[in-house]
């Protein structure tokens, strides 16, 4: 189980976050996300772009 308040305590900790995912409805969820979130910018990558995700949250 998550602990969401846990979680919200970091939120503030980091300016972008990779998903990487073969699950095509989480970029969809990411563009509705960036509306609640807009200070995290949020991407999705698929499993053959591992390494452009890592550098894409590296820049």
């Amino acid at each position: 189980m998550i602990n969401i308040p846990k979680k919200l305590e970091h939120f503030t900790d980091f300016e972008r976050e990779a998903v990487v995912s073969d699950q095509q409805w989480l970029s969809t969820s990411i563009k509705v996300g960036d509306r609640f979130f807009p200070s995290i910018e949020v991407k999705h990558f698929g499993f053959e772009e591992i390494q452009q995700a890592q550098q894409w949250i590296q820049e």
